[in-house]
This record gives C-alpha cells, structure tokens and sequence, in this order.
C-alpha cells in the first residue's frame, strides 16, 4: 500500500492496519505500507497507478 500522509500527520503502520481491520477482509490489510511525499499524478490529473505498480510493485 502506497499512502501520502496528510502534512504534519504521523500515522504509525499498526494503526493503519488496525483501522483497516474493522473496515475490511483481512487478507485486503497490506503486509507492507510505503509513505511517498506526493502521488505521481497523469496528465488528467490523477493518480498514476501504472507507475506506482512499476516504482513499488504489485499486480
């Protein structure tokens, strides 16, 4: 899971998780939680999935 923190936010792995497993199915909680300072945007505007997939994996 890519995340970008809101500015002054610090938010810890554990509590991510621990919110997520009352919201979702556990095998949906990320093993691993990369902090990135901005999303990589397209030229729309939104976020660039194909990149984040090649610069930190996934399917």
């Amino acid at each position: 899971m890519v995340i970008e923190p809101a500015r002054d936010q610090a938010v810890s792995d554990e509590s991510l998780k621990a919110t997520l497993k009352g919201q979702v199915a556990d095998w949906w909680i990320p093993e691993r939680i990369v902090r990135v300072e901005a999303m990589p945007l397209a030229a729309t505007g939104k976020i660039n999935k194909a990149l984040l997939r090649a610069t930190y994996g996934g399917a």
